[in-house]
């Protein structure tokens, strides 16, 4: 199956990509000149957490894995409610953090309209109706909204000394 075999391909590359990012962008950001002390304070600390501990990086992306893994589980329970279609998992581990790229752009509102249109373009490749797509949005922004919602009670809530601790 092509699009499988792609997403795959896709889902691989882009993660190396991002990793190979990591550890030579600092090093092409210290070149740039005339940058401000505070962003050269920033890419020194990045390159020097990961470049001289790399175990960092590593439990960073193993972090990263279980939190997006979690997140495409919550896909897969959302789609099996809407629709009777088989999507595949792979498809979903490339297309749900690009819905997330886009949607996190600084074009709209909390990602709004973009997460929806992105969910129809890349849903649409597969052959999942527009409907669809769009449901899982809006399921999926729901459930970004309520998990939001309870962390920020849960903050309010806090005594001002441990307030404090999480800021």
């Amino acid at each position: 199956d092509f699009l499988g075999s792609y997403t795959k391909q896709l889902t691989i590359l882009t993660g190396l990509g991002i990793i190979l990012g990591w550890w030579i962008g600092p090093r092409i950001a210290k070149k740039i000149p005339k940058l401000p002390p505070k962003l050269v304070k920033i890419i020194n600390a990045i390159d020097e957490a990961f470049i001289k501990k790399p175990s960092h990086l590593v439990i960073i992306t193993v972090i990263s894995a279980i939190f997006h893994s979690m997140q495409i589980a919550t896909h897969i329970v959302i789609l099996s409610g809407l629709t009777d279609m088989d999507v595949p998992n792979t498809f979903l581990f490339s297309a749900v953090p690009l819905v997330n790229i886009a949607a996190s752009l600084p074009i709209s509102f909390n990602g709004l309209c973009v997460r929806e249109k992105s969910y129809i373009v890349l849903f649409g490749l597969i052959g999942i109706p527009e409907i669809v797509a769009i449901s899982t949005a809006t399921v999926w922004f729901g459930a970004i909204v309520t998990a939001t919602l309870i962390g920020g009670m849960i903050i309010f809530l806090l005594p001002k000394d441990k307030k404090s601790e999480h800021e």
